[in-house]
């Protein structure tokens, strides 16, 4: 009887650890992601522009920005590539990813990109016109975590889903307070 009940202690002891370190894990895990994300503050995700072998993804760049109205010379773009995504989809170009040298410039050009719906025709290229798409450069959680926020907002009827320096927020209305998502737990909050 004696071994059993110290059994159960040492079980509820290793309970109580185990519970502890998943508790530090998922903390490491968000400290991580945020540090991640804060690499990726001058990053923009430019999606759509076709492939070609000798492309130059620098005047890319700054061709868009000059389309939408906002001036971005070469010294402006601290680094510029091309990423495979996780999930290649047959047909669809990979993504750029360009560095700029302030959240200024990168922030007037996310805004004026949503505000004049740019075409591949606009920059020469032929074939149909598609739309490329300028976002903030998420990390795979946040992407995740923005995906999962916009269909529960959309389930229960949020007005407003948006990101602000890779943060995610949620707005009921116009008049409800926004609530600042962080982690998967947070997204319970929306009600």
């Amino acid at each position: 009887m004696e071994d059993l009940s110290e059994v159960t202690k040492k079980l509820s002891s290793i309970e109580l650890e185990l519970l502890e370190v998943k508790k530090q894990n998922k903390s490491l895990k968000l400290e991580i992601n945020s540090n991640d994300q804060r690499e990726r503050l001058l990053n923009v995700e430019i999606i759509g522009i076709p492939e070609s072998k000798d492309e130059n993804l620098l005047a890319f760049v700054t061709e868009i920005g000059k389309k939408v109205g906002v001036d971005i010379a070469q010294n402006d773009i601290l680094h510029v590539h091309r990423v495979t995504p996780r999930t290649k989809v047959q047909g669809r170009p990979r993504v750029i990813i360009a560095k700029l040298s302030s959240r200024l410039i990168k922030d007037n050009l996310i805004s004026c990109m949503r505000k004049h719906r740019l075409l591949t025709d606009a920059l020469g290229f032929p074939g149909v016109p598609k739309p490329i798409y300028v976002n903030e450069h998420l990390t795979i959680y946040n992407k995740h975590l923005l995906k999962i926020c916009k269909d529960t907002a959309k389930l229960k009827q949020y007005q407003y889903v948006w990101l602000k320096n890779g943060r995610i927020a949620v707005r009921k209305n116009d008049t409800s307070p926004a609530i600042r998502i962080f982690s998967e737990e947070d997204v319970k909050k929306i009600a």
